[in-house]
């Protein structure tokens, strides 16, 4: 083994504990800290693999299986340093479980919470007030939003998070619910299903049992079976910049920008989207996409599936 006039070099350890935490300390003869220092190492992939699909949206795909990758040699620094402080301790002179509860306690809080923290940043967790989008997501519904969606990057069918407008000082509250309109747009309702706009739309049977589907260009979404026609909104609205149009799925019982324009209030500005909603996971029940079937796939009309 490499030494240094006869004691452990510390170059050498150095570079055992970059290869592999716990080397290092092993190196030493200090087979407590090393132990704790490579099961910390090994604490850092598995939190990021426990919330992978977050981190993943956070991220990107490619991000995500670097950090995976990477994620051994995050706590490498801090093991270095600490061979570093510690090179002259008297290894008996130390009780074993000290260094243990030294490395378990600082390496382990630092890797969970960058294993945390790098989605959260980007990934913000919000709760369905309101029936208003059924048969997508129902009260109680935990939503997953992307923080980072930009103004240019907002699409007709988003389900995004709004901020509600209200009188100053007012407490903050929010609302979910699916653009149907971008600036420029003209939007007008016949019963409850979109009935104008730039964007080729159509509309056909799919989404549970008696429901149907609403698509504008490749973007299907599904609408609960179809009641009395109370909120028509039959006046063509042009959406002016910076404005949004945007809309329940549960097209009768939902405050939207229909519902605003009715009070003779602006619809939803741009500015008052908080973020897209990535994914959502009802009460006891596992994380899944926006808008696809029970196979998981993006819903589709047919061409025989009754388009109209």
């Amino acid at each position: 083994m490499l030494t240094d006039h006869g004691r452990p070099s510390r170059l050498w350890a150095a570079i055992l504990a970059i290869v592999c935490p716990g080397l290092g300390h092993r190196y030493l003869g200090r087979p407590f800290v090393a132990f704790a220092t490579a099961g910390v190492a090994l604490l850092l992939p598995a939190l990021v693999l426990f919330q992978f699909a977050q981190v993943v949206v956070a991220v990107g795909p490619k991000s995500a299986y670097l950090m995976l990758f990477l994620a051994p040699g995050m706590i490498a620094t801090p093991s270095v340093i600490d061979l570093f402080t510690r090179w002259d301790d008297d290894q008996d002179e130390v009780a074993p479980f000290l260094p243990l509860l030294l490395h378990a306690g600082l390496f382990g809080v630092a890797a969970a919470a960058l294993a945390l923290a790098v989605p959260s940043y980007f990934v913000e967790r919000y709760v369905v007030p309101s029936t208003s989008m059924l048969p997508l997501l129902r009260p109680g519904d935990e939503l997953h939003v992307d923080r980072r969606t930009a103004v240019g990057d907002l699409r007709r069918g988003d389900v995004v998070v709004l901020r509600e407008p209200g009188p100053p000082g007012a407490k903050e509250s929010f609302l979910v619910k699916r653009i149907v309109g971008l600036p420029g747009d003209t939007i007008a309702f016949v019963g409850q299903e979109l009935a104008e706009s730039p964007r080729k739309i159509s509309h056909c049977l799919g989404g549970g049992t008696g429901g149907r589907l609403e698509c504008i260009d490749d973007r299907c979404w599904a609408l609960p079976a179809p009641t009395a026609e109370i909120s028509a909104f039959r006046t063509a609205y042009e959406v002016a910049p910076p404005q949004l149009f945007v809309a329940g799925d549960l097209r009768d019982n939902s405050a939207d920008s229909r519902a605003r324009l009715r009070l003779g209030l602006p619809p939803f500005a741009v500015g008052d989207v908080v973020g897209r909603v990535i994914a959502h996971r009802a009460k006891e029940g596992e994380l899944a996409a926006i808008d696809v079937d029970a196979a998981g796939e993006p819903y589709r009309c047919s061409p025989t599936a009754n388009a109209k």
